[in-house]
């Protein structure tokens, strides 16, 4: 009896956090399993009692948020306040600096697999597509894996004057800068092709 009992608590906990049911659900829950272990186990009044104000206390102090704030949520921010390094300059310009894109999705716990079905599928501009074309296929033809990987353990001459002068190091820097201004779709499907060789 008491095993099943645990173990049906434990099922119906851990489906209300897999749920993410709200306070009003939780409190239900807890009054019919503490009204299930008053009436259905031979418990006399002084273990029921304080299982009940016990109870009525954690539902007080976690389920109202202005109690819950007052007496749990600030004392443990100042703790992690006094623990915690302060942010650096540096730090708080990355955190500023990123946005974030469909990956935020998968933080949530449940992404919304259509809202990526729906984004626009990325495709490559003409330039990226003649350079994929024209320079990366003759680099290829420069490429033996075998004798790069097991003979000179190097790239031939010839590859590296014709990555350098074909700015293969600069594919995703921008143009202003004298890189290509490549986008990242553009620069993965070179290492792709580069890397089937």
């Amino acid at each position: 009896m008491w095993i099943s009992g645990l173990l049906l608590t434990i099922a119906v906990v851990w489906a209300l956090a897999y749920w993410g049911a709200g306070t009003g659900v939780w409190i239900a829950a807890l009054a019919v399993g503490l009204t299930v272990f008053t009436l259905g186990t031979a418990v006399t009044w002084y273990v029921a009692i304080p299982a009940w104000l016990l109870s009525a206390a954690a539902v007080l102090l976690l389920g109202v948020p202005r109690i819950r704030r007052r007496y749990v949520t600030a004392p443990l921010f100042q703790q992690f306040r006094k623990v915690m390094p302060p942010m650096s300059q540096t730090e708080q310009e990355a955190l500023e600096a990123g946005s974030v894109w469909w990956d935020a999705e998968l933080f949530t716990g449940r992404p919304d697999w259509q809202r990526l079905l729906n984004l626009p599928k990325p495709h490559l501009s003409q330039d990226e597509r003649a350079f994929l074309d024209e320079q990366t296929d003759t680099l290829c033809h420069l490429l033996d894996d075998w004798r790069i990987t097991h003979e000179d353990r190097d790239l031939s001459p010839e590859a590296w004057r014709y990555i350098k002068e074909q700015g293969f190091f600069g594919l995703i820097i921008p143009q202003e800068y004298g890189g290509k201004g490549f986008s990242a779709l553009a620069h993965s499907e070179v290492v792709m092709k580069l890397a089937s060789r």
